[in-house]
């Protein structure tokens, strides 16, 4: 089911993307995107590594990924702002003390 916001899930997983200390995988994105299935979230990050808006890289069978400058500059654009810090912690679950 997609959410009513077309680009609400692309803004979420960029944001949580923007905020990784190191490549994260579907099952831990997926974890942040509750209750959206992994099945799902693996989708969206394929279709946003097609856009060139993440990339990704196989690690011990299992697909790791990072956001690119591209898909930085494409969640400032989302969000309407060049300080994507002030408006993250409104897009993810987990409180991001700055």
């Amino acid at each position: 089911m997609k959410p009513k916001n077309y680009n609400l899930r692309k803004k979420q997983i960029l944001a949580i993307m923007s905020y990784a200390t190191h490549p994260y995988t579907a099952r831990e994105i997926t974890d942040f995107c509750y209750p959206v299935s992994l099945s799902n979230i693996c989708d969206y990050l394929r279709k946003y590594t097609k856009y060139g808006l993440l990339s990704r890289k196989k690690e011990n069978n299992v697909f790791v990924y990072w956001i690119t400058p591209r898909g930085l500059e494409r969640l400032e654009y989302l969000l309407g702002t060049p300080s994507v810090k002030a408006q993250i912690k409104f897009l993810v679950r987990e409180p991001i003390s700055f």
